[in-house]
């Protein structure tokens, strides 16, 4: 990325979807003192719900700074056994039914929606074959996701993913790519 970014605010279900997003970008050049800290443990009920129910909150912030801010918004909410595609037009409704517009082209909004959950990814960036039904390991500590991020970086780099690749997560990289070209452009 070749812009600065002011804030990076990561709305997640989970510790270990944020810390496997922040390594993320940081290893693609995001600086790591940018991020705006999370209280998982103030946070009552389900993950998912807590998500859908405050992007519209998070959106109007970062709309109303955006302007004179080099902001950005990761959004990641698992796709649980549903579809991606259904899970945007969640988020979306949920925006529309607190009279905000939803994610715009231009905004620096990016969605992560990894299907089952996180883990799926990082079975299949540990070098397993997934399918997106079946339940994964988690991992021991949220830390030990460097490797995946590691290997997802160099993926990123020459823009393939080994195949056969999950198809959420072919939409989560078309999704950076369009974010990225975004703060490329400022």
């Amino acid at each position: 990325m070749k812009v600065q970014l002011t804030n990076v605010f990561i709305l997640c279900e989970d510790l270990q979807t944020y810390t496997f997003i922040r390594r993320f970008l940081v290893r693609q050049g995001v600086n790591d003192r940018r991020f705006a800290p999370i209280d998982f443990k103030a946070r009552k009920g389900s993950g998912e719900q807590y998500v859908r129910e405050q992007l519209p909150n998070e959106l109007k912030v970062y709309r109303r700074k955006c302007h004179h801010q080099m902001n950005a918004l990761i959004v990641a909410i698992d796709a649980d056994t549903g579809e991606v595609a259904r899970r945007v037009r969640e988020l979306e409704n949920e925006c529309k039914q607190k009279g905000i517009d939803p994610r715009q082209s231009d905004d620096r909004v990016m969605y992560v929606i990894p299907k089952r959950n996180i883990e799926t990814w990082l079975a299949y960036l540990s070098g397993s074959e997934v399918n997106e039904n079946d339940e994964y390991k988690r991992l021991d500590f949220e830390r030990d996701c460097q490797g995946c991020v590691d290997r997802l970086s160099a993926m990123c780099k020459s823009k393939k993913l080994r195949e056969p690749a999950p198809p959420s997560l072919q939409t989560a990289c078309t999704e950076y790519e369009r974010f990225r070209c975004l703060m490329d452009q400022g």
